[in-house]
C-alpha cells in the first residue's frame, strides 16, 4: 500500500485534529497508509538529530508528500524541500486565513486552501482521484 507523509505544525497539532482526521480519512479511502509524522512520534530537545533522522527516512521511503501549513513552521518546510529533492509528489494544503508560503506554493503539484474541514474534504478528494488516474 502507498505511504503518504503528514506534516504539520507539531505544536498547533491538537488544534489541528480535524484536518488531520480529514487528511487520514480521505488518505486512506484512496489506498493510501497515512503516516502523521506529528502524532506518530514525540522527541524531546535533546533528540533533535534522531527527528530529523526518522523524518528523511519517511520520507525518502513515502510516496506522497502533504504539508498543511495553516500554522507556518520551519521544520515543515525543511521536510517538504527534502520531498522535493526526492522528487515526491507534494499537497500543500492551508486554511484561507492562513497567510500563503510562496516556497511551498513554488514546490507543490497542488495547492489547497480551505475555508472549513468539508471543503478541505472534497478538494483533497479531486486531487487524489486525479493522481491515481494519471
Amino acid at each position: 500500500m502507498p505511504i503518504a507523509f503528514v506534516a504539520t505544525s507539531y505544536k498547533h497539532h491538537e488544534a489541528m485534529a480535524d484536518v488531520l482526521d480529514t487528511l487520514s480519512h480521505q488518505l486512506s479511502s484512496h489506498g493510501y497508509t497515512p503516516l502523521i509524522f506529528v502524532r506518530k512520534y514525540t522527541f524531546t530537545l535533546d533528540q533533535t538529530t534522531d527527528m530529523m533522522q526518522t523524518s528523511f527516512r519517511h520520507i525518502r521511503e513515502c510516496d506522497l508528500f502533504i504539508a498543511d501549513l495553516t500554522h507556518k513552521v520551519v521544520g515543515v518546510g525543511i521536510e517538504a524541500g527534502y520531498a522535493a529533492a526526492y522528487k515526491k509528489p507534494i499537497i500543500y494544503s492551508r486554511h484561507q486565513t492562513a497567510k500563503q508560503s510562496t516556497t511551498m506554493t513554488g514546490i507543490a503539484q497542488h495547492t489547497i486552501v480551505y475555508h472549513h474541514i468539508d471543503d478541505l474534504n472534497t478538494k483533497l478528494d479531486k486531487i487524489l482521484m486525479r493522481i491515481s488516474t494519471g
